[in-house]
């Protein structure tokens, strides 16, 4: 490789490494920072198992004061166990590490650290609060297993939208994208929610509970409510701001979930109705309200 080549290839490990350190500090500023860190360094491992001899010489990630410092030691420094590699392997080495932390800062920075969200599009209100329900048993029935190798992380999501304007508004379609703390992402799309296109007359607030499965402890979801106004056939997106999906600030917490069966019974994929029970679809044939003129699903359907 040419020296200018080589330089290219550093510049853009830098780059690389400082936006990794800027979504490393958003990580810090969480209550899961702990959990995080810990997969991150998994996955460097996984990844780059021989960057610590190649590059460093046998010294560790943790030695170095950021990556930064240790991308400058591997390239314009090191001792001389560093330096006996070949720069071809070295080389190849950066390539590889170029290729891990872009896909890294990818991953993280579509990730929120709070559990909930709110935001108001065209006068309809959407607010959303999600939890950490368990561990689902079986292996991971409705994804893959985990990345511990048991079932799947579950998660409860409480959506509540309101209708703050002067026209009735329905709710006819839903959009998730869900994306977890290795990158992996999925789109969901379907008619309703949990069986229901709900009307909202000005004022009226709708209230349901879904669940989503990741393969990981950390996730996100964002997407949108295709609402139509019912007096003039008016169509538009209502913004479902991201929120986290996270388990509990410790692991043994997050493991205790796994000696618990979650009664999730419907997920994303699943809103529209489709694999439920006929005596839960029959349950929620119909929409109660509460005294503070919320609608609900009945009380008698699933708990999720």
């Amino acid at each position: 490789m040419q020296p200018s080549e080589l330089r290219v290839l550093y510049r853009a490990l830098w780059r690389a490494l400082s936006d990794y350190e800027r979504e490393m500090r958003r990580v810090t500023a969480s209550s899961v920072s702990w959990l995080v860190r810990v997969r991150e360094w998994e996955l460097l491992q996984r990844a780059l198992p021989e960057l610590p001899s190649v590059a460093w010489g046998g010294k560790a990630w943790h030695q170095f004061d950021n990556g930064r410092q240790a991308l400058q030691y591997a390239f314009r420094g090191g001792d001389s166990a560093a330096q006996r590699w070949p720069q071809e392997r070295r080389v190849e080495l950066g390539f590889a590490a170029l290729r891990h932390f872009n896909e890294r800062v990818g991953a993280l920075s579509r990730l929120v650290y709070q559990p909930h969200s709110s935001t108001v599009t065209e006068g309809v209100q959407v607010e959303v609060y999600s939890t950490f329900v368990g561990r689902e048993e079986g292996g991971g029935r409705w994804r893959r297993p985990a990345d511990d190798g048991r079932g799947a992380y579950l998660f409860a999501y409480m959506v509540r939208l309101q209708n703050l304007g002067t026209e009735p508004v329905t709710l006819l379609r839903r959009h998730w994208d869900i994306a977890d703390l290795y990158g992996a992402q999925e789109t969901v799309q379907g008619p309703g929610v949990v069986g229901h296109t709900p009307t909202l007359d000005a004022g009226d607030v709708y209230e349901y509970q879904s669940g989503c499965p990741l393969a990981a402890p950390l996730g996100v979801m964002r997407g949108s409510y295709h609402m139509m106004r019912t007096r003039s056939a008016q169509e538009f997106e209502a913004e479902i701001k991201p929120f986290g999906l996270m388990v509990p600030l410790t692991e043994k917490a997050a493991d205790s979930g796994g000696r618990q069966r979650a009664n999730v019974d419907r997920y994303p994929w699943e809103e529209d109705g489709d694999g439920a029970t006929p005596s839960e679809e029959a349950s929620r044939g119909n929409t109660d309200s509460d005294e503070d003129g919320a609608k609900r699903p009945p009380t008698s359907g699933p708990e999720l």
